[in-house]
């Protein structure tokens, strides 16, 4: 059984390691000069070693850690391509889809990522969700609903934005 001070304590690791690690390196290297290609390619080295660390650990990937490092991969993509101004306006909406389309990919995973997420917010003292998924078909279904609904969501409001991006680029040139 996994007690709240584990929980607890992989939450502050996977917030430090995983997100505010890699945004505070990212800010703190741009504001150096470093290129946005440069940055994102080095703010990777905090989730990727937390990743190998629990792989190493656990035997098993961290989904948060590999979301993030799906992130910056993807702005090192952009970076490398950003010849057409339209990606630039579209960021925002590659990094939403794919954190969208994360979220669906973690359906098929042992615990989703909403499971994942939710789970130090949520858990109450006298709960064990590792138990309940395990007995509760309908704590599963909940879970894999609200994680299939989120990943939906955020795979259309990334396709809008990108849309958008585009439309009102191309708007730009005709006007």
């Amino acid at each position: 059984a996994t007690s709240k001070k584990q929980i607890r304590n992989a939450l502050i690791a996977t917030v430090g390691y995983d997100i505010a690690g890699p945004i505070a390196l990212f800010s703190v290297l741009r504001a150096t000069g470093l290129s946005v290609l440069a940055v994102s390619l080095i703010a990777t080295v905090l989730p990727l070693s937390n990743v190998v660390v629990q792989f190493v650990r656990r035997r098993r990937l961290d989904q948060v850690a590999c979301l993030t490092i799906s992130v910056l991969l993807l702005l090192v993509a952009l970076a490398l391509v950003t010849s057409d101004p339209r990606l630039v306006l579209a960021k925002d909406g590659f990094i939403t889809g794919i954190i969208g389309l994360w979220a669906l990919g973690t359906l098929l995973s042992s615990r989703p990522l909403y499971f994942v997420l939710a789970r130090p917010f949520g858990e109450e003292p006298h709960e064990n969700w590792d138990q309940k998924w395990t007995v509760d078909p309908g704590f599963r279904h909940r879970i894999r609903t609200i994680t299939s609904v989120w990943g939906i969501g955020l795979t259309l409001d990334a396709l809008v934005k990108v849309a958008l991006a585009y439309a009102r680029s191309e708007e730009r040139r005709v006007g």
